[in-house]
């Protein structure tokens, strides 16, 4: 029989805390909203008022995204393995959508 040890707790728990922080997205309102405002952007038929909320919206999502790879960092420290490494360990895909 294997012995867990103190120190395997505390990695199996931060791993799952990083795992769990990295697997969430954006609320569904949020995207929803960001898409809305985005194809109009592209339309080019945002009002202004928009656009500021875009904008907004943006610096929401680009804090996330920051959030997302020093989680990712900080899992691939813990596994002592690279970024590719750990994201192939945990199936972990790039993220192409919001």
């Amino acid at each position: 029989m294997e012995t867990v040890t103190f120190s395997d707790r505390i990695f199996k728990m931060q791993e799952a805390h990083l795992l769990r922080l990295i697997r969430q997205r954006m609320p569904k309102p949020f995207r929803d909203r960001y898409n809305f405002l985005f194809d109009k952007l592209q339309d080019e038929t945002l009002s202004e008022l928009e656009h500021e909320e875009l904008l907004q919206l943006t610096h929401k999502l680009e804090e996330r995204q920051l959030e997302y790879l020093q989680q990712l960092i900080e899992l691939s420290k813990l596994n002592g393995i690279s970024l590719p490494e750990v994201m192939e360990k945990y199936h972990i895909r790039p993220r192409k959508k919001l």
